[in-house]
């Protein structure tokens, strides 16, 4: 990510943010710095992004406010301590993300995905997706599917309000993107923000969305409908954590609560469940079940066990390396399902490519 997010610094077009994106990049040094000593000087040597993320997405659990000095204690000289610094970064991936899909929006690795997508046969099967990325490439591909009359609509599982509805008609419906082919992204997504002060009433659960815009890079400029507090968009790191769900959960008022990150874990991780005990055939783009991603892990194999049918369930790979990582990968995913099968050892899009042709 970080490699290109400098890459995108090369191009001289306005429409992809790159001079916003200079900028951001400034203070993400200047914080990287911060957090490691030996940070390397070459940007592309750089420790992965989602670590990064989840170190100050943990590190809110240990900051402190001084009501003597009337000061944050924070490893960080932003005002707002690390959550201040956790936006920075949210910035810089949802600006990178949203910088490469408009330069590659019409590229051929995106039409031959477009293509895959509308190519699946969603009439006869009850087809979900499980995406662990940020960006729109799968949303984009079914708003193609719904404007092709392919699919009437698709859901992310979450209640959900527009936010562009809720800004202009106080009348429209509570949730929206309530039905049809489900798109569930535990990570969260670069269009949708939440609402930490977000209290239970009539304006809905807190998350907003639109289809129009990448609303992860504006969130700071967004105020919600309901009580009009700054939004935050939500990206959540890959090591997410229960304990925070349960405190952010806690009872502080009768009849109000907060919407949270975790709560938004809460609606897709049940969804995600409730689709993997009734799987007969499931299709892994390019996931290893990595040692870091514990969290998902959990879920993926607790779900799993609970699939009465599960010695009958075939699971298909499509992945990249050599015959030793390939059948490694196969051997972890043959613990949970009845059969593997490595459909593509060459990547995702050398696969579309095949297909395609």
């Amino acid at each position: 990510m970080f490699d290109c997010a400098y890459g995108l610094l090369s191009i001289s077009d306005d429409s992809l943010g790159v001079g916003e994106l200079k900028s951001v990049l400034m203070d993400v040094e200047k914080y990287m710095r911060q957090i490691f000593t030996n940070l390397p000087g070459d940007k592309k040597a750089y420790p992965p992004l989602e670590e990064v993320l989840t170190f100050l997405w943990d590190y809110k659990k240990v900051e402190r406010y001084d009501y003597t000095k009337q000061k944050l204690i924070s490893l960080f000289d932003n005002e707002k301590g690390v959550e201040g610094v956790f936006d920075v970064f949210a910035k810089m991936l949802g600006l990178t993300l949203a910088g490469c899909m408009r330069l590659k929006q019409f590229g051929n690795h995106i039409q031959a995905f477009n293509k895959f997508i509308k190519s699946l046969d969603f009439q006869e099967r009850n087809i979900a997706f499980i995406s662990l990325n940020y960006d729109l490439l799968l949303d984009n591909a079914l708003y193609e599917c719904i404007s092709q009359n392919i699919i009437t609509d698709f859901s992310y599982g979450v209640p959900l309000s527009d936010i562009e509805k809720k800004y202009r008609d106080a009348s429209a419906q509570k949730f929206c993107r309530e039905k049809g082919v489900l798109l569930l992204k535990p990570h969260g997504s670069l269009n949708l923000v939440l609402c930490r002060r977000h209290r239970q009433c009539d304006c809905g659960e807190g998350f907003y969305y639109s289809k129009s815009d990448f609303l992860a890079v504006k969130a700071k400029d967004l105020k919600c409908p309901c009580c009009f507090a700054r939004l935050e968009p939500l990206l959540i790191p890959p090591l997410y954590n229960k304990a925070g769900y349960i405190g952010e959960k806690s009872v502080r008022r009768p009849g109000t609560w907060r919407s949270t990150a975790e709560v938004y874990r809460h609606h897709v991780d049940r969804r995600i469940t409730e689709t993997l005990q009734a799987a007969d055939e499931i299709t892994v783009i390019g996931y290893s079940l990595p040692a870091y991603d514990y969290d998902f892990k959990t879920l993926l194999m607790t779900s799993l066990m609970q699939n009465q049918k599960r010695n009958e369930v075939c699971l298909k790979i499509i992945t990249k390396g050599n015959e030793f990582e390939t059948q490694n990968v196969k051997l972890r995913f043959g613990h949970f399902v009845g059969s593997v099968v490595i459909e593509s050892a060459d990547g995702f899009y050398n696969f579309l490519t095949n297909v395609s042709t």
